[in-house]
Formats: structure tokens, sequence, C-alpha cells
């Protein structure tokens, strides 16, 4: 009859299914990232300053980012949390494009310090080239009243609504990139906006209590239906 399955996208229930496993077995609930009190909502010390969270390899796209931002005549600020392999590539980019005095690379930091970029900063990027199968980094930034800026891969648009809670940009599509996040810098107000739209989004769907409630109710299906059988 084919065992449940339980996954935290919609892009990865599809592409189960694409694997020949029925739609009907698997269910999508969403993770937990909130398991106590929420972080505090602090404003953010400067509205040109944006932040990328995660491994500095090709895939998560670094160098698409600052590609797209080099040419900005708008004042901005690059805090770059994360190290890998295209580290000195990236460094070398910035530096042609005569931009490394704004791109800040802090290289990989504790949990608290990371927490504190995503308080410090006015919107996060996620420039991220492959399918992720989630996407953490921006649902963080929503608990902390940021928006995000993200290429539409993977599970992406499972949690972030263009023009709501920040901006999808076809993937890839440095321009496009650059042009919404030229959008965002030259309005702190629309920051405001989506940055508050975006944690009351975290709030409600990232808890401990709405998990184990649609555990519960999983769990409860998954007998019914083993008890018909």
């Amino acid at each position: 009859h084919g065992i449940p399955i339980l996954t935290n996208s919609k892009f990865m229930r599809q592409l189960l299914h694409r694997n020949q496993i029925p739609l009907e077995h698997i269910k999508v609930i969403a993770p937990v990232l909130l398991e106590d009190s929420p972080p505090d909502f602090v404003p953010p010390s400067g509205l040109r300053k944006m932040l990328f969270v995660g491994r500095l390899t090709p895939e998560k796209g670094l160098h698409q980012l600052i590609e797209a931002i080099a040419p900005l005549e708008t004042d901005w600020e690059l805090i770059v949390a994360g190290d890998g392999e295209e580290r000195v590539t990236c460094q070398n980019l910035a530096a042609r494009l005569n931009v490394a005095h704004k791109v800040h690379i802090r290289g990989w930091l504790s949990q608290s310090e990371v927490a504190s970029l995503y308080q410090d900063c006015a919107f996060v990027v996620v420039p991220s080239l492959w399918p992720e199968p989630f996407g953490r980094t921006g649902p963080e930034a929503f608990l902390n009243g940021r928006p995000v800026i993200a290429f539409a891969v993977g599970g992406v648009p499972d949690w972030l609504e263009d023009g709501a809670t920040g901006y999808l940009v076809p993937p890839g599509d440095v321009v496009e990139l650059r042009g919404r996040i030229q959008t965002l810098l030259e309005s702190p107000s629309q920051q405001k906006q989506m940055g508050s739209h975006a944690r009351a989004q975290a709030l409600k769907t990232w808890n401990a209590e709405a998990h184990i409630n649609s555990l519960l109710r999983f769990f409860v299906q998954a007998r019914t239906r083993a008890n018909v059988r």
C-alpha cells in the first residue's frame, strides 16, 4: 500500500512524485524554526545593508550576487556569513569590480553571531542556483522581520510570497536580481512593510505547536487509512 512520507516543501513532494511515489502518500508539513520565544524585533542599523548566509560554493550564487550589486549607484554594503571554496574567487571578483570595500566576508560564525547579523541588516538575499529543498536562511530572516530577495528555485517559492515578503527572481537572472535589490535599497518603507508581513508569517507557520498539531493529524489519518485497509 505504500509507506506515508513526510517532507517540508511542495517542491520535494513533486520531486518524490516524479520518482514514482504516489502524491497521496506524501504529506508536506512545515518545519520547526521557532521552539521557544521569537527573537526580538530590532530595527535595522543600516537601511543599505544586505546579508548573505551560507556556504561559499558555486551553487549558492554569491558570485552572481556580487555581479548583480557591483554596478549599483545606490549606496550598499554586503555582509557574508559563511566560508568555502568560492571565498577567494568571490573576493577577487569584488576587487576586480572595485567593490571589495563593500563586501565583507566574515567566515563561519556562531549561531548567536548570525542572529545578530539578521537583526543588523535591512534585508537578506538568497541567490541559490541549485534547487534548495526548503532554504532555511530565508525563513530565519522572516523571524527577525527581514524581507528576502531570492532566486525562485526548489522549495523557496513555498515560503517567499513575491511582492509581499520579498521578491522572487528568475533563477540566474542577474539583471532582475539587481533591479529588485535596488528597489528595496531605495525604499525603507517597503523594507519595513515586507519585513512585518514576513515576521507575521514566520511566527504563525514555523512554530513547534503548529508542527506538532500537523504531525498528530497526519498520524491519525495514517492510522485510519491503515485500519480501513
